[in-house]
């Protein structure tokens, strides 16, 4: 009975302790509001799960037990066609009806050359980058199959599911975090406060604005695929495909027309560099009448030398001494 008051005592003291350690590891309220603020220091996003559909991680779409394509996956679809006509208004004029009539647009459209003279081939090249929607893009293609010859096509398609899930996901972080940082600016007390969120907010805003931006981009070529059209005038398809000595004549023109740019890049190369020409010229004349000159000199100094022997080495010099 003499130990219960140091006991209780000892209880209170420790009581006491643990409620000051709780107070102290306790943030304020402020702090506790800027850590979740995305981007603030010590901020660390949770990992979201994955909707339903998308492998986490990834963004890519997933179907259990098959591999067909979602409702929702984004492709952007293009399409590179070039044909040949013999009724190139004709054939133009039609190109031109069934993209509007689909529900497309034309981005941009070129034309070059003019209508074929007598003896010529080849006439005017047109040029269509139309955009049509994507449910329609497969029956415009087959449509484009009857309108005259077709010379080539290609069809790519790009999947972009990942990306713009990943990129809608961080439009909406933004959003979330433009909302948080407007509410602290409304709560800011001094002004250095109200200066570091408003720019924070600003930054935020730019963020926003570029990520919403791709999404409009992807959105634009998912939802209208594009097709590159080419058509070219053609007098008559038979003599493109048929007559073989006109196209042995071109290839023979075309081989003297390339020896001839060749010798006259040389002539002008050759004009162009006269004062090197002249230079290295004047360089070799003087070398070699240096050479010379030198050759001449040993040949004169060689028939001296057994003369002056022979003269040193005379009998009849030697009985006159």
């Amino acid at each position: 009975m003499k130990r219960t008051p140091l006991v209780a005592l000892l209880a209170i003291l420790i009581a006491v302790a643990l409620a000051l350690a709780g107070c102290a590891a306790a943030p304020s309220p402020y702090d506790k509001g800027e850590a979740e603020v995305p981007g603030a220091p010590g901020y660390e996003p949770a990992p979201s799960p994955a909707p339903d559909g998308i492998i986490a991680g990834t963004g890519q779409a997933y179907a259990p037990g098959a591999n067909a394509p979602l409702a929702d996956q984004k492709l952007i679809r293009t399409a590179t066609i070039e044909m040949q006509t013999q009724n190139y208004d004709t054939d133009l004029e039609k190109i031109y009806t069934r993209i509007q009539a689909l529900g497309g647009y034309i981005e941009n459209s070129s034309e070059t050359g003019k209508k074929p003279e007598e003896g010529e081939i080849y006439g005017r090249i047109a040029y269509y980058l139309a955009r049509i929607p994507k449910v329609r893009f497969d029956s415009f293609l087959k449509e484009l199959g009857k309108i005259g010859t077709l010379v080539s096509r290609s069809v790519e398609s790009q999947d972009v599911t990942g990306q713009y899930a990943d990129t809608d996901n961080k439009l909406e972080t933004a959003q979330k975090k433009l909302e948080l940082l407007q509410n602290f600016f409304a709560k800011a007390k001094t002004v250095d406060e109200m200066l570091d969120i408003e720019s924070r907010i600003s930054q935020v805003e730019q963020d926003i604005e570029a990520l919403s931006g791709q999404l409009k981009y992807y959105d634009s070529q998912v939802d209208y695929s594009s097709v590159s059209i080419t058509l070219q005038e053609i007098v008559d398809l038979k003599l493109v495909k048929t007559d073989t000595g006109l196209n042995i004549s071109n290839a023979f023109y075309g081989g003297l027309n390339a020896i001839t740019a060749f010798f006259t890049a040389i002539a002008v190369a050759l004009a162009a560099s006269w004062p090197f020409l002249l230079f290295f010229a004047a360089l070799a004349a003087g070398i070699s009448w240096l050479v010379i000159g030198l050759k001449r000199r040993k040949a004169k100094l060689a028939k001296k030398a057994p003369a002056a022997a022979e003269k040193k080495s005379n009998p009849d010099d030697m009985i006159k001494l």
